[in-house]
């Protein structure tokens, strides 16, 4: 090897190793850029599978609710059909046809209510049975003061 005869310049060769440190350390920029795009990759790929998953759940539970509608629709038909037999049959006795035709008119509210969504404006009003009150109905409450409590049927 050829001997040098004048000494290193300080200046460059701190530029040298400036130099080469820049490059090892774009090297392991580029490095540590690939692993954050190789995660990044990984990270869209498990969110994608995550939505699929979720959208196939989605797609299950509308299917279970159409084919529940469906049913449901099927039987308030069915129920329609019985209604006019009876209406036929009250009608053709002469007896018991308000019943009927109430029965036929619920069950036809029902059907529009199940193919359109809303419920018709005639539709009848449901016929509540109230029971009768009994002594476990009875909840007392204090009014405020300590003397007096009053008992109410809830």
């Amino acid at each position: 090897m050829p001997s040098r005869k004048r000494p290193k310049n300080p200046i460059v060769a701190a530029a040298k190793t400036a130099v080469s440190t820049q490059a090892q350390s774009s090297a392991m920029s580029d490095a540590d850029r690939f692993a954050a795009a190789l995660k990044a990759t990984e990270a869209a790929k498990r969110k994608a599978q995550a939505d699929a998953a979720v959208a196939k759940a989605e797609a299950e539970s509308r299917a279970r609710e159409h084919a529940s509608h469906k049913r449901e629709l099927e039987n308030a038909q069915r129920d329609l059909q019985r209604a006019i037999e009876r209406v036929k049959q009250a009608r053709a006795a002469g007896r018991g046809k308000v019943e009927a035709d109430e029965a036929w008119k619920a069950a036809k509210a029902r059907v529009i209510e199940l193919e359109t969504g809303e419920a018709p404006v005639w539709k009848p009003a449901p016929v509540v049975v109230e029971a009768e009150p009994t002594g476990d109905d009875v909840v007392e409450t204090d009014s405020g003061s300590d003397d007096q409590a009053v008992a109410e049927i809830a």
